[in-house]
């Protein structure tokens, strides 16, 4: 510092008391003062010395720091550094990491992400009207032909003995609490279902001169409520506007989730080609 570099000019120890500063300048401006040396430096020696001097005996100096005080300082001076560097280091970072996630919400609403998010959402919202209006429609009488049955009895939710029979149109159908064998005197039933989808809902069988009624299980029918609220997130979902976790897990639940198991649903029991022809075919 700017201290020590005066005591070093007189060649003193950090401190030097002002008599020994007065006795040294004394010795060196004998030495150096351009009447009595020669040299060319020697000018520039006394012009250093006679600064040192006034300098280390002015009454308004600068207090001279020991080697102690200059290590501490250059210590703070570089955690200050080091500090102000990772201060920079992790606002820029946010700042990037800010921009990735931005990109990243944007990319989910273009392109083809987008576009099969949509196709699912559309599909959705289709199905759901449908599904409504073929609630509130009188349902329809198709004629059928059991072609196999199975004599094994299952249990199902309550308690319900059910089992299984196929038709010659290609349907397995669970009845519910109805003795297959039955079918061996009379093949023929008609089949209660709904208009659009042509969801079973019960069997109407004509045994010992009366009709009797089979209750159908594992049939989407009974179960389209609980589909409501799956059918319904993608359409809210779809004009939700907030970036955030919901929107994300959202977006790829309706994309790979909630796509799947519509098509599973329209690719079952043809009921994609009932919704193209509203139940006529």
């Amino acid at each position: 510092m700017i201290g020590n570099h005066y005591y070093d000019i007189l060649g003193l120890p950090f401190g030097a008391s002002d008599q020994l500063i007065k006795k040294r300048y004394k010795e060196l401006a004998k030495k150096y003062h351009p009447d009595r040396n020669p040299s060319p430096d020697a000018n520039k020696r006394f012009i250093e010395i006679n600064e040192a001097y006034i300098y280390l005996l002015s009454k308004d100096k600068i207090p001279a720091k020991s080697f102690e005080e200059q290590q501490r300082e250059k210590a703070e001076e570089e955690q200050r550094a080091y500090r102000e560097k990772a201060w920079n280091y992790a606002r820029e970072k946010k700042i990037r990491d800010e921009e990735e996630l931005l990109n990243f919400y944007q990319s989910l609403r273009i392109g083809w992400s987008w576009l099969a998010f949509k196709t699912v959402t559309i599909i959705c919202a289709i199905i759901l009207v449908a599904m409504t209006i073929d609630y509130f429609l009188p349902t329809q009488a198709i004629p059928e032909v059991v072609s196999e049955y199975s004599n094994d009895i299952y249990h199902s939710v309550g308690g319900h003995e059910i089992s299984l029979i196929k038709t010659k149109s290609g349907k397995n159908l669970w009845t519910n609490e109805f003795y297959n064998k039955d079918f061996n005197f009379n093949p023929f039933f008609v089949l209660e279902s709904s208009q659009i989808f042509q969801n079973p809902i019960k069997a109407k069988i004509y045994v010992e001169n009366k009709y009797f009624e089979i209750p159908i299980h594992f049939t989407v029918y009974w179960a389209q409520f609980a589909l409501c609220p799956f059918l319904l997130f993608p359409i809210f979902l779809f004009f939700y506007k907030k970036d955030n976790a919901l929107f994300v897990i959202g977006h790829y639940l309706t994309r790979y989730v909630f796509g799947v198991l519509v098509g599973l649903y329209l690719l079952t029991e043809d009921r994609w080609f009932h919704l193209i022809t509203l139940g006529f075919f």
